[in-house]
């Protein structure tokens, strides 16, 4: 009878850990619409990025870093959809798909209550095509 019982706790622990937990970002200001020449919204595994005119991409993204002050993804760009006019073609020639590491950093002023966001890009961990770009965040009044 113990051994039964034992078996079923243990299943029952190894199922617990097994279940898939939902990730939150550390800051709820990543949650906010990023703005510059391009809007940006961010989740824990998607990114989806607007032009100005229109044009869009989402990826599938893994969050490798997750802080107060930065959140880090690297997300799987699919090669564009020749027959969605309104996507953004971001993929080589070749049609790859691509993966790109984004960084995103919350700087330390705040003016006219918008907060300034560096975002890094690169290709890998070694920061190969490391490209900056500012955008900032009109933060939720509830925040």
């Amino acid at each position: 009878m113990r051994k039964i019982i034992a078996v079923l706790f243990f299943t029952l622990l190894t199922s617990c850990a097994l279940l898939p937990r939902e990730e939150k970002f550390v800051n709820p200001i990543f949650y906010e619409t990023i703005l510059g020449k391009k809007q940006i919204r961010l989740t824990p595994t998607q990114y989806y990025v607007e032009n100005q005119y229109g044009y869009h991409t989402s990826a599938k993204c893994e969050m490798l870093e997750n802080l107060e002050d930065r959140i880090t993804l690297k997300c799987l760009f699919m090669p564009a959809d020749p027959n969605n006019e309104e996507e953004l073609i971001i993929v080589s020639s070749n049609e790859k798909p691509l993966y790109m590491i984004k960084t995103y950093i919350i700087m330390p002023n705040l003016q006219d209550g918008k907060y300034t966001i560096e975002e890094q890009t690169y290709f890998d961990e070694n920061k190969r095509g490391l490209a900056h770009t500012y955008y900032h965040v009109n933060p939720d009044k509830k925040l």
